[in-house]
């Protein structure tokens, strides 16, 4: 049964919104976006045991409810014109194997069936490990071949694609938008930040040998947007941003904070050998790994993506590397 409050007891007016996934970082950003924008009636779906502190002030609804019961899902989508998913379990380890199965790929089966019986828009929002790890030199697009069928996370994300796919032949109306690494300054992840606050204070010694494709929130949130306005039904689109190594990304992240980049590089295999012994020794003791294999070879692969299709078919547009790390590090004027 869902239970619906009101955050700071405000009422909104306009079209009806609902978000899957909205108190985590890039689902919360894209709920302030929506109320500052306006227009918007912004509907929250979550736990009843979800911390909203990150949507603090947003004034937008709160059901309660769980991912598995379909009278409240349906509940939610009463009203709305478009649905946001963004609930993920983003853990990698095998103790949250059945988690990844509920929360990736059966949630999206089921909430983008009840959509079509409802007749929304569906928002998707997957992840680049989707799209796979594009090889040395390689800027992967939406056409890649998916080749990550060795990290059981990525696996879940693509079937959970597939599942939006096979409603959309029945005639559900959903897109499929796929950010890529997401930094911004309002609820980021706590290693990202720490990422931040360890080169600010010349505490990181160490980088890994791969890179990224490293996006402003703002810009995804843009992208999402305008996947829900412009998308076409059916299509993938990536939003992201800026390709650059690790050692590029933490020296930016150094002059910004007036800190110190990490100097010494690990190779790939001395990384994932580490990951490897970490994560088995943590299992030996009970105890969920800080880090895992999987996790080490990302780092150590150039995980480069192309936003191409977004920025013609959309008109997405990617903010550059030093104003990404910018506005992370000076929201309000102040350094960290």
């Amino acid at each position: 049964m869902s239970i619906s409050v009101c955050v700071d007891g405000c009422e909104m007016t306009g079209e009806m919104v609902c978000i899957f996934g909205a108190t985590g970082f890039i689902g919360s950003n894209l709920v302030r976006f929506l109320v500052r924008r306006g227009g918007y009636r912004v509907r929250v779906y979550c736990r009843k045991s979800s911390n909203l502190e990150n949507l603090a002030g947003t004034g937008c609804e709160i059901l309660h409810g769980t991912l598995d019961d379909e009278k409240s899902l349906s509940h939610a989508l009463e009203g709305s014109a478009v649905v946001y998913n963004l609930a993920v379990c983003g853990e990698n380890s095998k103790g949250f194997y059945d988690e990844r199965i509920q929360v990736n790929v059966s949630f999206p089966e089921r909430l983008a069936r009840l959509a079509l019986q409802s007749g929304l828009r569906l928002v998707h929002v997957s992840s680049t490990a989707a799209v796979g790890t594009p090889g040395p030199g390689v800027i992967a697009d939406e056409s890649f071949q998916f080749n990550n069928q060795h990290d059981h996370f990525a696996v879940t994300k693509a079937m959970g694609e597939q599942k939006v796919l096979h409603e959309v032949g029945k005639g559900l109306d959903a897109v499929i938008a796929i950010p890529a690494n997401v930094i911004g300054y309002h609820a980021m992840k706590s290693g990202q930040r720490g990422n931040f606050e360890k080169i600010a204070k010349g505490k990181m010694k160490v980088y890994p040998a791969g890179g990224v494709c490293l996006v402003s929130v703002e810009d995804v949130i843009q992208g999402l947007y305008l996947c829900a306005r412009k998308g076409e039904t059916g299509q993938r689109y990536i939003l992201g941003g800026n390709n650059v190594s690790f050692r590029q990304y933490f020296q930016a992240v150094a002059r910004e904070t007036d800190g110190k980049a990490p100097f010494v590089r690990i190779p790939g295999l001395l990384l994932r050998f580490a990951g490897y012994f970490i994560e088995n020794f943590s299992r030996i003791l009970g105890k969920e790994p800080f880090i895992t294999e999987e996790t080490c070879r990302m780092v150590s692969s150039f995980l480069y993506f192309s936003s191409k299709k977004a920025r013609e078919k959309l008109g997405y547009v990617i903010t550059p590397l030093d104003q990404t790390i910018k506005n992370v590090v000076h929201p309000t004027g102040g350094k960290i």
